[in-house]
Order: C-alpha cells, then sequence, then structure tokens
C-alpha cells in the first residue's frame, strides 16, 4: 500500500489543472504543486468539450457563468458533419429525449430511425437555428452541457482557480528525471532545482517527460486512422455562432470550425502522405473565400500509452493519448482518467494499477472504434479516401456494426469498463443513422415487438421535439445570450 502526502503534476495545459483541481478537492490536504514552464506554453488548438466537462466543473465547484464570461465559452449541442459523403448530420445527445427502456434500449430514438428521419428531427429545434430561449436566463439555467472554449484563456481560468485553492504553481522546466532502485521517481529537477513527490502526474504533452523514464510504450493506431498532421489557424468574429463544432470534410482528411466569443477556431487535419502545410493552406483558402495565417502546425502518430500508470506516475491527457482531434476527446478523456485516478490512489496497490490500466485501454479502444466509425463513409473522390474505404475495421467495431446493423446498440454491447468510457450506445446512435448505416426494416422490425406503451410514449416525446417549450418567453440568438451572460455575470461580481 502506498500513502500519498505529497505530489507533483509536471505541465500545466489543461490536463495539468484539471488534474491539479480534481485532486485537490479529493484530497484537500495534499500537498499539491503543478510545475511547468511558461517558456514552453501550451499547443493552443482550439478547444471543445464534451459533456463530461459539467461532471468536472461540479465536481471540483466551478460556475458556468464564471467560466463562460471568462473562457469567451460558446455553447456546444454536439458536432455537424458536413461533406462526408453523406447529407450532413449532427451527433447530438443533447436534448433530453434520448429515453432508454430499462437505462438500454434507446427507443425513442428507434421511433424516429424506423422512420429514417432527418437527424434535425431528432434535436432541439431552436438550438438548430443558433436560438435559446430566455427562459434559460430568466431561472438562472444553463442549456446545454458541452462548451467551446478559447484555450489560452481557459488555461487563465484554471490557474487562477488552482491558485486560489492552494496549488502551488512553480515556473521551471524539468530536465532530468531520478529513480529508485524499485524504478520509482524519485525525485525530478531542473537546472536549478530538485523536487520530491510521493507521486507524480505526467501532463508534459507529447514529450511525454516522465514517463517516457519508466518504458511506456507508444501503440500507434495509424493501420485504422490516417491523419497525422494539422494547420490550426483563426478567423475573425461573426454576428452570430453556431452552436455546434463543424466537422467538414476535405480532400485529404477533414477541417474543424468552433466558434469562440470573439473569434472562431480552426483546423485542417490532414494525411501528410497527400498534402503539405502549404497544401492545406490553399484549400482551406479556396473553401473559406480569403486568407488566412497558420498559427501553428502539428504532427501527430495517433494512438495511445500501453500503460498510462507504471509505479508512482500517471499520465494525463496529450501524455497518455492522442487518438484524434474528431469529437473533442481530449479534455474528455483526461478528465475520465483523473475521476479513475482519484478515486484509486489512496493506498493503491499492484493490483489496482492494473485494473486501472485496463480501464484505461477500454478507454482508448473506445474513443478510437467512435472516431474510426465516422470514416466509414461512402466517399471516394481522393485517394485519402480510397485509402480510407480499403482499410480494415478494428475487430471490434466490425463486430459491433455487425451486430447493430440489424439492431440498436445498448450499453451492455460494451466492455465491463463502461463506468469511464467516453461514448455509449447513444453517441454510436446518432452517428450510425447519420452514415446510413442502419438497416431501417429491420430496426422497424425490433421496435415493433415493443410494448404499446413504450411507443406511445416515444411518439408523444417526438411530437414534442419541434414545439419549444415555454412558449410564451421570447428567444435570444446565441450570440445575445451569451452576451447577456457576460453582462449578468460582470454585475453580480462587480466588475
Amino acid at each position: 500500500m502506498k500513502n500519498i502526502k505529497r505530489i507533483g503534476v509536471v505541465g500545466g495545459g489543461s490536463s495539468g489543472f484539471i488534474a491539479a483541481l480534481m485532486l485537490r478537492t479529493r484530497f484537500p490536504n495534499h500537498h499539491i504543486d503543478i510545475i511547468c514552464s511558461k517558456k514552453l506554453g501550451i499547443i493552443g488548438v482550439g478547444e471543445g468539450s464534451t459533456e463530461h466537462w459539467t461532471d468536472f466543473a461540479e465536481y471540483v465547484g466551478l460556475r458556468d457563468d464564471e467560466m463562460i464570461s471568462e473562457c469567451n465559452a460558446t455553447f456546444k449541442i454536439g458536432i455537424m458533419f458536413e461533406d462526408w459523403g453523406v447529407d450532413k448530420y449532427m451527433h447530438s445527445i443533447q436534448d433530453g429525449y434520448n429515453l432508454e427502456l430499462g437505462s438500454q434500449y434507446p427507443f425513442v430514438f428507434a421511433n424516429m430511425i424506423k422512420d429514417d428521419v432527418h437527424s434535425d428531427q431528432m434535436s432541439n429545434k431552436g438550438f438548430w437555428e443558433n436560438k435559446i430561449n430566455n427562459w434559460y436566463i430568466e431561472n438562472n439555467q444553463v442549456p446545454v452541457a458541452q462548451f467551446h472554449f478559447d484555450t489560452f484563456k481557459l488555461n487563465e481560468y484554471l490557474t487562477s482557480h488552482a491558485g486560489a485553492r492552494g496549488i502551488n504553481i512553480i515556473d521551471d522546466e524539468i530536465t532530468k528525471v531520478n529513480h529508485d532502485d524499485e524504478g520509482n521517481i524519485s525525485t525530478i529537477e531542473s537546472d536549478t532545482a530538485t523536487y520530491d513527490y510521493d507521486f507524480y502526474i505526467d501532463c508534459t504533452g507529447m514529450r511525454r517527460v516522465l514517463m517516457s523514464t519508466l518504458g511506456a510504450k507508444w501503440e500507434s493506431h495509424k493501420e485504422y486512422l490516417h491523419t497525422n498532421s494539422a494547420i490550426v489557424f483563426q478567423t475573425p468574429d461573426t454576428d452570430n455562432y453556431n452552436m455546434w463544432s463543424l466537422a467538414k470534410g476535405m480532400k485529404h482528411g477533414w477541417m474543424f470550425r468552433t466558434p469562440t466569443y470573439g473569434r472562431w477556431g480552426n483546423g485542417y487535419i490532414f494525411d501528410s502522405e497527400y498534402l503539405t502545410p502549404e497544401g492545406a493552406k490553399a484549400e482551406v483558402e479556396e473553401v473559406l473565400g480569403h486568407e488566412i495565417t497558420i498559427g501553428k502546425h502539428i504532427k501527430f502518430d495517433p494512438g495511445a500509452l500501453d500503460k498510462a500508470w507504471i509505479k508512482n506516475c500517471c499520465a494525463i491527457g496529450l501524455s497518455s493519448s492522442f487518438i484524434e482531434p474528431l469529437e473533442a476527446s481530449s479534455i474528455g478523456s483526461s478528465i475520465q482518467q483523473m475521476f479513475m485516478l482519484v478515486h484509486n490512489l489512496h493506498n493503491y496497490n499492484d493490483d489496482t494499477v492494473d485494473r486501472y490500466n485496463r480501464s484505461f485501454k477500454s478507454l482508448i479502444e473506445n474513443i478510437r472504434d467512435f472516431i474510426v466509425l465516422h470514416f466509414v463513409c461512402p466517399r471516394v473522390d481522393t485517394e485519402f479516401w480510397r485509402k480510407v474505404a480499403d482499410t480494415p475495421l478494428p475487430k471490434s467495431l466490425q463486430t459491433k456494426l455487425d451486430i447493430w446493423r440489424h439492431r440498436m446498440p445498448t450499453n451492455i454491447d460494451f466492455d465491463d469498463d463502461t463506468n469511464f468510457i467516453l461514448f455509449k450506445s447513444l453517441h454510436f446512435v446518432m452517428v450510425l443513422h447519420g452514415l446510413k448505416l442502419f438497416d431501417i426494416d429491420s430496426i422497424g422490425e425490433e421496435y415493433a415487438t415493443l410494448h404499446e406503451s413504450f411507443k406511445q410514449k416515444a411518439d408523444e416525446v417526438r411530437a414534442h421535439l419541434n414545439n419549444e417549450s415555454h412558449e410564451d418567453h421570447t428567444f435570444l440568438t446565441h450570440k445575445e445570450f451569451l452576451t447577456m451572460v457576460r453582462k449578468l455575470h460582470k454585475e453580480a461580481t462587480g466588475q
């Protein structure tokens, strides 16, 4: 059993501060440091969250209105997929209509899928129109659980909360890692100081400063995912904002567009076998109709560590995995990893570590399979998309697709470690339907076996979908709503 009192988090990106804040919440009396170098900075790619952000915010006690104001955040109901060889579709399970029979069978979605409805009829019409009912402001509620952030503002926001909660933030760069006779990290060093902790968190991103000394091995998923490079850039503010991230299929990959309050964050994720950064820039400019300035060019190998927890060190965030930017899994996986860790860290032993690594492997394979699913599309108009079409699927995904073609996914289709995976049956339902991978007749036959009471309930929910409640209230555009939230927050805090 290992008794932990002093914890060192190395790295100061989003994952580092998420880790430190969750550790502080779980262990209020432990000594916690964050060691990060200002000169190294952060990657700074436009960030979007999954619904797991709300779990994190509630756990550590962050206020939505404060975060929206401080991080230039916008609301996110999901991701819009455009030019993937099918009609555009939305992946969104946001709206409260996702009722499941016995917590498993998604009978409301089955009701709609049997009639092959488009995804705009499977979510709140107002959100599709980027309008929000003023009722939410009057009742001090946030309408959705996902957000887009200005990454740099988010980092500043989390930094301020960490400092306010007694977490020491040390501006230094670790250059050496020392080990004891059992292989644990004993101390870490910079050019000017030595640091000693009972447990270490590696949040140094793709450098993996700590984990690289512990024998961690990178397991690439490039046999299934062919994008390996990205350019990121900003575009100017607009009069209103989408309530979704855009994932637009391009010639040799896909482009994301995420709105933040005051500007848009963008990127082109591509296969460097077919495209250079200069070629990516030219293609983006052709699509957008104006010049762009590349902020960064990022190279990556999609994959993850074989083990995220080794000895007295755990890798979180980009230090542990980077599958592919699609579906904004980075922050969500960091949060889930930390929930796994904080509930296992006290008096841990070798069995604890093994169980954590099994859960981590399930988390990664779940993300990988969900991302790969999006590329099971009929687009074959370029060499890149033809290569994608010819790529064998992971067995874990292919097995499920063979089943799901003829029946709706349920959570029992996943491994035992489902408490912490990011994407469950409802997520897969939306993408499977958008890609037209269901046999509609088979789904209808399955739905027909339900008791009439469930069919009646599904009809009622479906009838309600496009009839926004609280009709006596006014609607604001997405940007107007955010402006009002920011104004009310400033008034409440005297800013």
